[in-house]
């Protein structure tokens, strides 16, 4: 069974771009745009990640960061978002993050740190560029 990420964010092109980069490292994606979706997802499954944007209509993702700690307190949490200051990091980590990061590449680069993994990018020459996503297996070594 695939592990399950699960994303919200209210812009489309980002949230296919991490469906699409997530499934093709193996994970089950679910998207919403918008926190109060998510949550009843949440209380549906739990994920091995949930990944959130700051700034969306209703609940943002702070308030939906908060939410989830409270009902998951081991729930890995990271926020991609374009307010990267440091007030703003800081802020959502005192809410509850496992991370706080600005948009692009260190998105995929800066989740697998939080869940203990890394993530590699190479230059194949004549293939173009490949990307490899390690994680820890259950027993917390990399797979």
């Amino acid at each position: 069974m695939q592990e399950r990420v699960l994303i919200a964010d209210d812009d489309k092109h980002t949230r296919e771009l991490m469906e699409a980069f997530l499934a093709n490292e193996g994970f089950s994606v679910r998207s919403f745009s918008n926190g109060y979706d998510l949550l009843a997802q949440v209380e549906k499954e739990t994920p091995c990640l949930v990944i959130l944007d700051v700034m969306m209509p209703g609940m943002d993702g702070l308030n939906t960061c908060a939410a989830l700690r409270q009902r998951a307190p081991e729930l890995p949490i990271i926020i991609v978002s374009a307010k990267d200051s440091p007030y703003d990091r800081v802020t959502g980590l005192t809410i509850g993050s496992d991370g706080n990061f600005g948009l692009g590449l260190p998105i995929a680069q800066n989740a697998a740190r939080c869940m203990g993994g890394s993530l590699t990018v190479e230059n194949i020459p004549g293939t173009g560029v490949r990307f490899t996503l390690r994680l820890p297996a259950a027993g917390g070594e990399s797979a």
